[in-house]
Order: C-alpha cells, then sequence, then structure tokens
C-alpha cells in the first residue's frame, strides 16, 4: 500500500505540474488574444478619434468661411447704400444747381427781353 500511495503521490503531482502548465499556457495566450484585441481596439479607437477630429477641423474652416462671407456680403450692402445715397445726394443738388442756373438766366433773359422792348419803343418814339 505504501508503493501504491507514493505511486498515487508521484501521479498526483505529475497531474498538478501538468495543470500548472497548462494554466500557464492558457494564461498566456489569454493575456496575448486580450492584448491582441485591445491593441485593435485602441487603433480603431484612434482612427475614429482622429476622423471626427477632421470632420470637426473641417465644420469650423467651413463655418469661418460662411461667416466671413456674410461680413464680405454686408459690408458690399453697405457701401451699395452709401453709394446709392451718395449719388441720390449729388443728383438733388445738381437738381437744385440747375434749378438756381434756370431761374437766373430766365431773370436774365426776362431782363434782356425788357430792355429790348425798351430800346425798340425808344426806336419807335424817335421816329415818330
Amino acid at each position: 500500500q505504501a508503493s501504491a500511495a507514493k505511486v498515487l503521490a508521484v501521479e498526483l503531482a505529475r497531474a498538478r505540474r501538468g495543470a500548472e502548465e497548462a494554466t500557464e499556457v492558457a494564461v498566456a495566450s489569454a493575456r496575448r488574444d486580450a492584448e491582441e484585441t485591445l491593441s485593435k481596439e485602441l487603433k480603431a479607437a484612434r482612427e475614429m478619434a482622429a476622423s471626427e477630429m477632421s470632420a470637426a477641423v473641417e465644420r469650423v474652416v467651413e463655418a469661418e468661411k460662411e461667416r466671413r462671407e456674410r461680413e464680405v456680403a454686408a459690408v458690399k450692402r453697405e457701401m451699395e447704400a452709401e453709394r446709392t445715397a451718395a449719388v441720390a445726394s449729388a443728383k438733388h443738388a445738381a437738381a437744385e444747381e440747375l434749378g438756381a442756373a434756370l431761374a437766373a438766366q430766365s431773370t436774365k433773359f426776362e431782363k434782356e427781353q425788357a430792355a429790348a422792348v425798351e430800346a425798340a419803343c425808344r426806336l419807335l418814339r424817335q421816329e415818330h
């Protein structure tokens, strides 16, 4: 019986070492698998973050471009309004000047006409 117990103890020790080795192999394999999975997930997460960052940068650039376009359009509208007002003011001033010139010319013409009529009357009186 002692020899059977020794054989059994040796077999048990051998089985235990085999189980420990198998456990170490399984743990190492699981660790490698986990590291590979983690590495793949990290790579995918980095790529997704880079893609999202790129899209965000594009949105910011587009928004800034649109803002600048709106500012330029507003400045153009303001300049056009100022130009229109200046043209209207210049037209008004020219119309006033033309009106004054016409009035002066009319008065001058009336005076010249009156003087001519007066001269004609004098000539007629002198002849009679």
